[in-house]
């Protein structure tokens, strides 16, 4: 492996099509602009995703603690969209997300469903995100969470 360079002393425009055909042609694994034949472009959209969901977090917990008057809004994009829902999550992957981050690692249906939201862990099919039904049969399907009877889901602990 090597790195080797050629100046080129053409006009932008010329360059910016040298660019992309070099592109086409390398395909580069960490490009994704002007790179449709890159084979693991769905899972860099998801890992940046999956990066921003974490960046977003935290810039949520320190806006909360320098300010909590001050309601924060973050500049990050985040790449699934309604029409193409692209999950990085499953949504009981999503649900043990939200948990993690609750105080006893407890919450109500609802609260995990708007965390979930909020966060955008995960989306349905049809690009609309889960309600707090969906959390109450999807958490009732695996052994990490505990369900009580006022509809509160707790995250088991691992020994």
């Amino acid at each position: 492996m090597g790195l080797s360079f050629y100046e080129i002393k053409k006009k932008p425009q010329v360059i910016q099509m040298l660019k992309k055909k070099v592109i086409m042609l390398a395909t580069p694994p960490l490009n994704i602009s002007n790179n449709p034949n890159n084979m693991v472009l769905e899972f860099l959209k998801n890992a940046r995703k999956f990066c921003s969901n974490i960046a977003y977090k935290k810039s949520e917990v320190s806006n909360m603690a320098t300010s909590k008057k001050e309601k924060s809004s973050s500049p990050i994009h985040h790449y699934g969209s309604s029409s193409n829902p692209s999950n990085v999550y499953k949504l009981h992957e999503a649900i043990e997300i939200v948990l993690r981050n609750q105080i006893e690692n407890k919450a109500t249906y609802r609260v995990i469903a708007e965390e979930i939201a909020k966060q955008e862990l995960y989306r349905k099919n049809d690009g609309t995100f889960p309600k707090p039904s969906q959390i109450n049969l999807r958490a009732k399907n695996y052994p990490q969470f505990d369900i009580s009877e006022r509809g509160i889901v707790k995250l088991k602990r691992r020994d």
